[in-house]
């Protein structure tokens, strides 16, 4: 997935300079090469980036995911209101959308 190019979207939204979004923690270059796809930046560039953008990584989601809230997030405010509601029809329904969710994801492997 390429993050930088939502970075300069958001950027550009909010007129801020490139001075003032890069506050030295990177180079005009590097951060070029990010936006455009060439490689990737550091967790700690990634973040700062998104404090002076005044962007919450949540936000910035959102953003990079078309103003949409992912398919986990979705699945979570469902599964979130069937529980508040006792509702257990709901629940089969959504316990079947999460084993199907969990089939089609990659696996995510830690350490």
């Amino acid at each position: 997935m390429k993050y930088g190019p939502t970075i300069s979207d958001i950027r550009k939204a909010k007129k801020i300079s490139l001075k003032n979004l890069l506050q030295d923690q990177m180079t005009p270059s590097s951060y070029s090469r990010f936006v455009d796809g060439k490689t990737e930046t550091s967790v700690n560039n990634f973040v700062a980036l998104l404090e002076n953008l005044n962007v919450t990584f949540d936000e910035y989601l959102y953003i990079n995911n078309g103003y949409q809230n992912s398919r986990y997030d979705q699945l979570y405010r469902k599964l979130t209101t069937a529980l508040k509601a006792d509702d257990a029809p709901a629940l089969i329904v959504l316990v079947n959308q999460i084993n199907a969710f969990a089939q089609s994801s990659p696996p995510t492997t830690y350490g």
